[in-house]
C-alpha cells in the first residue's frame, strides 16, 4: 500500500497486476499501442494550431484536430469495457481494428440464441476511432456459426463525454443503459428472426430482396437483363443468388434462409476484401443487412 499525490491509500501491487493483465490482453488483439497529438509545423516552423492524431508505434497519421481534440487511448478504452463486462458478470472475448487503428473495437459477450438449426453468439461491441469518424459508441452484434455470417445492428454514441478518466464512473453507467438498450432491441430483433424461420419465402421475396441489395431486377430475361445492367452488377447479383440458394437449401425456404443468403452474401462477397469487415460493422454493408431486415420483417 502506498499514499497517492492525494492522500488517498492505494493498493499499488492490484494496479500493477490489473495494469499487467489490461496490457496483455490488449496485446492479444493487437491493441497495446498509444495515440499522440504532435503539433502540425508551417513551413517557416512555426506552430500553426493544429496537431496530428498519430499511432506511435507506426507513426501512421489518422487525421488531423484542433487543441480541444483529446485522445482516448486504447487503454482507456479497456478500461471501461473491463468495467462494464465486470459488471455484467463477463470479460472482454473479442477485439480488433480496421485501418491500421483508425478504428478500434472489444467486444463482451451476451447470451447466445438459437434460431432454427443456428447457433447465433451476441457480443455487445464497444467501437472507438482515432481518425475522427466517431466517439465511442455501443452496439450490437450477431454471428451465426453457420458460415460466421455476421450481422451488426446500428451502433449509438454514447451521451456523456469519456474523454477524462474523471468522467469514467458516469462512462460506465451510459455503458450500462447502452447495453441495456440493446438488450430490449435484441428482444424484438430475435422474435422477428424466429418469425422468419417460420414463414415461407415467395419469388416476390427473394425478387424484391435482390433487388435491393445489387439493383438488378432477376425476372427479367437474360437478354434484358445484359442490356440494362453492367457486368460488375450482374456479377453481383449471381454471387447474391448463389449466397441465398446455399442458405435456404441448409435452413429451408424461409425468410430466414432467405436473410442468412443476404448476410453471407455481405459478410464473404461483398465489397473490397481489406474494408469488407469494418463495413459490416458501421459502414454501407450494415446498412444493406439492417435495410434488408427491414423489408423482410414487414412480412412477418
Amino acid at each position: 500500500m502506498e499514499i497517492n499525490q492525494f492522500g488517498q491509500l492505494v493498493d499499488t501491487h492490484n494496479s500493477l497486476v490489473s495494469a499487467k493483465a489490461t496490457a496483455q490482453m490488449l496485446d492479444s488483439f493487437g491493441l497495446n499501442w498509444i495515440v499522440e497529438k504532435q503539433p502540425l509545423l508551417l513551413p517557416s516552423g512555426t506552430e500553426s494550431g493544429y496537431f496530428g492524431v498519430v499511432r506511435k508505434d507506426t507513426e501512421t497519421v489518422f487525421t488531423t484536430a484542433t487543441s480541444q481534440y483529446e485522445v482516448f487511448q486504447n487503454e482507456e478504452l479497456a478500461e471501461l469495457v473491463q468495467e462494464v463486462a465486470q459488471t455484467l458478470g463477463s470479460s472482454i472475448a473479442r477485439g480488433g481494428l480496421f485501418n491500421d487503428g483508425g478504428k478500434v473495437y472489444l467486444q463482451i459477450p451476451m447470451e447466445d440464441k438459437v434460431i432454427g438449426t443456428d447457433l447465433v453468439k451476441r457480443y455487445a461491441t464497444a467501437i472507438n476511432s482515432h481518425d475522427g469518424t466517431t466517439a465511442l459508441r455501443w452496439g450490437a452484434s450477431s454471428v451465426t456459426i453457420s458460415c460466421k455470417n455476421s450481422f451488426n445492428a446500428a451502433a449509438k454514441d454514447l451521451k456523456d463525454s469519456v474523454r477524462h478518466t474523471a468522467n469514467m464512473r458516469r462512462a460506465v453507467e451510459e455503458s450500462l443503459r447502452a447495453i441495456q438498450g440493446i438488450n430490449d432491441a435484441d428482444a424484438t430483433l430475435y422474435e422477428v428472426f424466429r418469425r422468419m424461420a417460420d414463414k415461407q419465402v415467395r419469388q416476390p421475396d427473394i425478387q424484391r430482396v435482390v433487388d435491393a441489395v445489387v439493383g438488378v431486377d432477376i425476372l427479367k430475361s437474360a437478354k434484358t437483363a445484359r442490356d440494362e445492367y453492367s457486368t460488375r452488377r450482374l456479377n453481383q447479383a449471381q454471387d447474391l443468388s448463389v449466397s441465398i440458394a446455399k442458405e435456404m437449401s441448409y435452413k429451408g425456404d424461409n425468410l430466414w434462409g432467405l436473410f442468412s443468403g443476404v448476410t453471407h452474401y455481405t459478410t464473404h462477397k461483398a465489397g473490397r476484401e481489406g474494408s469488407r469487415e469494418v463495413s459490416k460493422m458501421t459502414g454501407s454493408l450494415q446498412k444493406t443487412d439492417q435495410r434488408v431486415f427491414n423489408i423482410l420483417a414487414e412480412l412477418v
